[in-house]
């Protein structure tokens, strides 16, 4: 693979990464809202 190939990947994987966290981010905000009305734990265990 060149170089201007490997490149053009990482932006490419970077920007679909982008988009997905922001795509993903609002209903992860819904999902955790409505555990934490549920339950009176916390949202994430350890």
């Amino acid at each position: 693979m060149t170089t201007i190939g490997r490149g053009t990947k990482r932006a490419l994987d970077i920007l679909a990464s982008g988009v997905a966290l922001l795509v993903l981010a609002c209903p992860f905000a819904a999902i955790a809202v409505a555990i934490k009305l549920d339950n009176r734990g916390p949202v994430f265990f350890r």
